[in-house]
């Protein structure tokens, strides 16, 4: 590294990144552990707080050694002596590394310009994320033949329509290619992805892969409209669950302008969907656990197992994949428009929306993502919506024909208007035929 790149790197400040150090000190451990254990980094030895350039008198390299025999694995480091201004500054690199290293038995993540200690909950999912990438892209021990051509034929096509991305040849060869089909000791079976993209039935083989839906009629979870199991590939459950949601969500007619009327759905279906995609593509599939929705009175809740990696969160959403694999499938197919952008998508989608609001609940085995109701439908009516309410309110109950004289509209218009106020919920037709009467609910 060159005297001008080093001094373009003190001018930038400490980060997540880089670390500054007026002097080589035994915790400087925990600093080069921290970075291994995250993103990687620089410590610039010699340089103050405020990037002031201190220098270092003493040779540290002897001393460095020693405290380097503290970590856990070991680890390498590169250290380079520069001299500006007279005085000499020490940079040492730390790579990212695939394993968690420890300083005297400590392991330590990098947040932000901070050191902290990882707790033993976090050092667990660590250590099930390392495994998760080995499930997602090594055999399955599921046997080649197990793939189904037609998803495989239909993918392909898909990719060539969404990504302008051709195949030529076997379909089995190409397969191959694409790491979904593998070898081990000369034997092919489905890698983890293949399982999950591309057979009918992975819960033959990952009984949890697969999506617990449920509608609660209460916040208490005590009593049950709606029960199922959905199952498939991947790609087959996404599509599933936002059938599901068009059909049984409902539709809010609302008036963007005077002339002008629309309907919108309860909850933002982009950020639905792209909540499910999300939870099936980085789910920890060696947790045996379904991901689960659950439909609440005034919430949906998307559940799935495992947690945000370690530097990684709603606030600051990098791509940082369990499944890289079954991440690469989902975009070649458009299911994921571009890494690392789903939560920003989800984020836009319910500010835009007038009753939603987006929430996260991060645990150390699951994240739960929480579409929250934080307006009633009641606001976004219009005024003949509020006079026809207020008719109904008035009389107790009332026939089409006697709200229409009261409201100025015609009979045709009013009745249209009373079925979306039934589906919305808040009124209820009684009787049939010329004894149909409405009541407020």
């Amino acid at each position: 590294m060159s005297i001008l790149e080093v001094l373009e790197l003190i001018k930038s400040g400490e980060s997540d990144t880089i670390e500054f150090k007026r002097k080589l000190t035994s915790d400087i451990g925990k600093d080069i552990v921290a970075f291994a254990n995250t993103e990687g980094g620089v410590i610039l030895v010699g340089v103050d707080d405020e990037g002031n350039i201190i220098g270092v008198k003493e040779d540290i390299l002897q001393k460095l050694s020693d405290i380097l025999l503290n970590i856990t694995p070991p680890l390498r480091v590169k250290v380079d002596k520069i001299s500006i201004e007279n005085k000499s500054i020490y940079l040492i690199r730390v790579p990212k590394s695939t394993k968690i290293h420890t300083f005297r038995y400590i392991a330590y993540i990098r947040v932000g310009k901070n050191v902290k200690p990882l707790a033993l909950n976090e050092l667990l999912e660590r250590a099930a994320e390392a495994v998760l990438y080995f499930f997602d892209r090594a055999p399955s021990g599921v046997p080649a033949t197990e793939i189904d051509l037609n998803i495989l034929k239909w993918f392909l096509e898909t990719r060539e329509k969404v990504r302008n991305v051709k195949s030529y040849g076997d379909l089995m060869e190409i397969a191959e290619k694409l790491n979904i089909i593998v070898s081990r000791n000369s034997e092919k079976s489905l890698s983890g992805a293949g399982v999950l993209f591309f057979t009918q039935n992975p819960v033959k083989y990952v009984p949890w892969a697969r999506v617990q839906l449920v509608k609660f009629l209460d916040e208490d979870m005590t009593r049950v409209a709606y029960y199922r199991f959905i199952e498939g590939p991947v790609w087959k459950i996404i599509n599933e669950l936002e059938e599901f949601f068009k059909a049984n969500l409902m539709k809010i007619p609302i008036r963007e302008a005077k002339w002008r009327r629309i309907e919108l759905y309860e909850y933002p279906l982009d950020a639905l969907r792209e909540a499910v995609t999300n939870a099936l593509a980085h789910r920890n599939y060696l947790i045996p656990s379904e991901t689960q929705v659950f439909i609440f009175p005034k919430k949906i809740v998307v559940k799935n197992p495992g947690s945000f990696p370690p530097g990684v969160s709603p606030e600051n959403p990098r791509h940082v994949p369990r499944n890289p694999l079954l991440c690469q499938y989902l975009y070649d197919i458009g299911y994921i428009e571009k890494w690392g952008t789903g939560i920003y998508r989800m984020k836009k989608a319910c500010s835009e929306h007038p009753l939603v609001d987006l929430k996260f609940n991060i645990q150390p085995y699951y994240t739960e993502v929480v579409f929250e109701k934080v307006s009633e439908v009641r606001e976004l009516l219009d005024e003949k919506d509020r006079e026809i309410l207020e008719v109904i309110k008035v009389l107790g109950e009332a026939r089409s024909s006697e709200i229409a004289e009261r409201v100025g509209l015609s009979k045709t218009a009013v009745v249209a208007r009373l079925e979306r106020l039934e589906k919305i919920g808040l009124v209820e037709r009684r009787g049939r035929g010329a004894k149909t009467r409405y009541v407020l609910k």
